[in-house]
């Protein structure tokens, strides 16, 4: 199984809580089986790309 943490990326909090969550998830079930968009991409360019 892996997981996809899919959330808003529009303020510093909204990423740290989904990083949080991540992290945790990622103690249980293994750190390669968890996909956080803006840490495994360049997610400040994701951010930034739409302006």
């Amino acid at each position: 199984m892996s997981v996809h943490i899919a959330h808003r990326l529009f303020a510093v909090h909204d990423c740290a809580l989904a990083a949080g969550l991540a992290q945790r998830i990622a103690a249980k079930i293994g750190p390669e089986r968890v996909f956080l968009p803006f840490c495994d991409t360049n997610g400040a360019q994701i951010r930034t790309s739409d302006t």
